[in-house]
């Protein structure tokens, strides 16, 4: 699980910079609100290379968690009437139900480890 997580959040990583870029390039969008993209994008390729130590899992899903949040508010953005509701909202769906996923999975992949080392400890104590 924790191998799956940590693919998904490279493959993620990148192509929210590719098309967050690509947004940015084609559009009038306001700066600040890349901003917020690219810190994801930073944090999660950082989360992904610490992820190879074991101990540095539980930052996974911090990264999921905040790359969710951040879809789920662009997504109600556009449901406002404010906004022209058909503006990516199909893709910014599907980014938010594949953050899920990868929130769900490493969350998983943590309490597996959490369980993992757990164990070890209570056969070190009763021997």
């Amino acid at each position: 699980m924790l191998l799956f997580s940590r693919y998904l959040a490279l493959a993620y990583a990148w192509v929210l910079g590719i098309g967050e870029t690509f947004v940015f390039i084609t559009t009038n969008k306001y700066w600040p609100l890349t901003f917020d993209d690219y810190i994801a994008v930073a944090f999660m390729l950082l989360v992904v290379r610490m992820a190879r130590n074991e101990l540095s899992i539980v930052l996974l899903p911090v990264g999921w968690a905040f790359v969710v949040g951040n879809f789920y508010a662009m997504l109600f953005m556009r449901l406002e009437a404010n906004f022209n509701s058909s503006e990516r909202l199909d893709v910014i769906t599907v980014a938010l139900g594949v953050g899920f996923v990868g929130l769900l999975t490493s969350i998983i992949a943590c309490v597996q480890l959490m369980r993992k080392y757990t164990a070890q400890t209570d056969d070190n104590l009763f021997p």
